[in-house]
């Protein structure tokens, strides 16, 4: 858990896929992780209080931990979409 001036940090005011928050960012990052590993939760929807520094709490406080934990990426693969979702190149109607 995060602390500052020796008192947890909460994310205020963040929802995160129905989540309300005002509690620590611990346990975003702990549902987020539930959900993902024992539901199959693919994807959420942040959206903060304030703009920018909402997300930006978000970003600073829960990501580097879900990344460490495996469940996001610190960066992609493939230069394209396609190349990510693991997709081949469709062949061109156009080329011989």
């Amino acid at each position: 858990m995060m602390r500052t001036a020796g008192k947890p940090h909460a994310i205020r005011g963040c929802v995160v896929a129905g989540i309300a928050a005002d509690r620590p960012a611990g346990r975003h990052r702990d549902n987020i992780e539930e959900w993902f590993r024992g539901y199959g939760v693919d994807g959420f929807l942040v959206h903060p209080p304030y703009l920018p520094g909402g997300i930006e709490d978000f970003v600073d406080l829960v990501i580097p931990e879900l990344q460490s934990r495996g469940l996001f990426r610190a960066e992609y693969e493939g230069a394209t979409l396609r190349e990510n979702l693991g997709f081949e190149r469709p062949k061109s109607g156009y080329a011989s």
